[in-house]
Formats: C-alpha cells, sequence, structure tokens
C-alpha cells in the first residue's frame, strides 16, 4: 500500500497549505498523534458546537481512500451531526485525483486522523501537525512559523 501522505502545513488564512509530506504508514510517531487527536475529539466536538470568543480556523484531517490508494486530507469548517462530519476539502488531493479543493465531503468518526482549530492565536489540536513540525529543521521550521496565522506551543 502506498505511502500515507500528511500536510506538513496546517492552516494558513483558514485553508490548508498545498506543500506536504509523505509519511510511511509504519511511522510510529504518526499512528500515536492520531491515537491522541482520536482520544481528544471530545475537546474538539466542544468548542465547535460552543466556539468561544475568537475561536477560528476549525479542521479535521480524515484518511480518504480508493481500493488502492490512501491520503490523508485537511476538511474545512467542518459540522457535525451527531454521526459525521461535513466540510470542504481544503487542497487538491495529491494521490486521489477524483476529488478536489472545495469539494463538500462527509467524513466518519473513525476516519479521523486530526482535528484543529485556533483559539487566542494558539493551536489547539493539531497533533499531526506537531509531529511533522517537530521533524522540521531548524531552517525549515523557521519558514513555517512565519507563514502560519498562530503560534505552536
Amino acid at each position: 500500500m502506498p505511502a500515507k501522505k500528511s500536510r506538513s502545513k496546517p492552516a494558513l488564512e483558514g485553508r490548508i497549505s498545498t506543500n506536504f509530506l509523505w509519511v510511511d504508514d509504519d511511522d510510529r510517531g504518526m499512528a500515536a498523534a492520531i491515537r491522541r487527536a482520536r482520544r481528544t475529539i471530545d475537546v474538539f466536538l466542544e468548542a465547535l458546537a460552543h466556539p468561544k470568543r475568537g475561536d477560528r480556523d476549525f479542521g479535521i484531517k480524515a484518511l480518504f481512500a480508493t481500493k488502492t490508494r490512501r491520503e490523508h486530507l485537511w476538511v474545512n469548517d467542518p459540522t457535525w451531526d451527531g454521526r459525521c462530519f461535513v466540510g470542504r476539502l481544503g487542497n487538491d488531493p495529491e494521490i486521489i485525483r477524483k476529488l478536489a479543493a472545495g469539494d463538500r465531503c462527509k467524513v466518519e468518526l473513525a476516519r479521523l486522523s486530526d482535528w484543529m482549530f485556533v483559539r487566542r492565536s494558539k493551536l489547539v489540536g493539531g497533533e499531526t501537525i506537531r509531529l511533522l513540525r517537530k521533524r522540521m529543521t531548524p531552517y525549515e521550521r523557521l519558514i513555517f512559523d512565519d507563514e502560519i496565522t498562530f503560534k505552536i506551543d
């Protein structure tokens, strides 16, 4: 099976960057980040249902798959109906070409691989973003931090 693809850059002006990073399917750090995101989804759901003043850039990352291909993509401005998220793809996929930026999509909780929002200019959630940022060189991190519209603790 091809390697999972994860975005190396989070929401920029509320939308996900087209920059990406290939991550192996057996990457233990990424698997742990996804588990942390799933374990803490209640934090996201509470903020989505009852946003505090200034909360912004709500997004989820989910697995999209065909019979032979897999890709993790960000979904912008999701809503939650109690069973599924509904939102719009944040960018054009690189692997699954039948999808495009702006496509409306439905995501079951089982496909969730991350979530994020910004509160008081700081990233909340974003476990895969934090991991990928940690893996960047100091120079890459400097450029990345200059491009984003929030801070990462």
